[in-house]
Formats: C-alpha cells, structure tokens, sequence
C-alpha cells in the first residue's frame, strides 16, 4: 500500500484515509502478537503449577473467540 500512495500523487483525504488504515492494521498486528505470547506463556507457565489450569482454559476460549470475530 505504501508503494501505491508514493507512486501516485494522491488528494490529502485519502492519504489521511492510507495513514488511518495503516495505523489500524498496525494496532490490530501488534495486539495479535501480543495476545498469542500470553497464550504461550500461559502454556508455559500452566506445566508447571496446577492453578494456572484453572485460570488458563477461559482465557483461552476468550482469546481465541475474540480472535474468531476479528478474523
């Protein structure tokens, strides 16, 4: 996307609009990446003590339910 909006002179509106939309894909990566390192660390964390396993089912299913409607 970059390419195209340094390739073609393009109105303000809509370079503010690709600036918009970059910023949100942005977000929204750096959010997925961080929600799956918790997921891991969780499932590192669950082998070794026994109250995580209560813990770490909900917060599965809700990760990846959120994951679902996003995606």
């Amino acid at each position: 996307m970059l390419v195209i909006v340094d390739a073609v002179p393009l109105p303000t509106k809509v370079l503010r609009a690709a600036h918009n939309l970059l910023v949100l894909a942005g977000l929204l990566l750096a959010i997925f990446f961080l929600t799956k390192a918790a997921l891991l660390i969780l499932r590192n964390a669950e082998a070794r003590y026994e109250a995580i396993r209560n813990i770490k089912g909900p917060v599965e299913l809700g990760t990846k339910i959120l994951f679902v409607t996003v995606g």
